[in-house]
């Protein structure tokens, strides 16, 4: 729910300034496909970091999570299929 919540808030940003009809349909797509691709990045770290955690001072964390944010957003039609696929193989051998 979370991701949606962000994926919208990232919609309006752009959506804020006037766009034509590509950049429009570029950002339904990835806001659709947004929590899917969070759902890979968010994989992926616990499978590295393995329940770890780095301790960083706040701005430095701020910064990071935004960078974070928008580069899952722009790519997320990249991302996404590797989620859904990682879904679907989950849920079926569960």
């Amino acid at each position: 729910m979370k991701n949606y919540i962000i994926a919208i808030v990232l919609s309006f940003l752009v959506f804020s300034g006037g766009v034509d009809v590509l950049t429009m349909l570029f950002v339904i797509v990835s806001a659709a496909l947004f929590p899917f691709s969070a759902l890979v990045w968010d994989e992926l770290m616990n499978l590295m970091m393995g329940g770890n955690f780095i301790i960083l001072p706040l701005p430095i964390m701020l910064v990071w999570k935004l960078f974070k944010l928008l580069l899952l957003f722009l790519f997320a039609f990249i991302i996404a299929p590797v989620g859904i696929a990682y879904i679907a193989i989950r849920n079926k051998y569960a």
